[in-house]
């Protein structure tokens, strides 16, 4: 799994063009992913400094805001 640098925006506008499915996890839902739009994703990503796009290397992504929410991509 490869972290994508936030300072990549081409890369990360490509990823959010591409993708057709996103689903939310948290542990108010007990981590069962809930399909959202990705929008919500894509604000997360920008909204605070720890939050990170990851490559899956298996044709997804992870958008990940800590231990207990984050967003895949794919």
């Amino acid at each position: 799994m490869k972290r994508i640098r936030k300072n990549a925006t081409r890369k990360i506008a490509q990823v959010f063009n591409q993708v057709t499915e996103c689903k939310v996890y948290t542990l108010d839902e007990g981590f069962v992913g809930r399909v959202c739009d990705k929008k919500y994703a894509e604000k997360e990503l920008t909204r605070f400094e720890s939050n990170y796009l990851r490559d899956n290397e298996d044709g997804s992504y992870t958008v990940k805001v800590h231990g207990n929410l984050w967003y895949n991509l794919a």
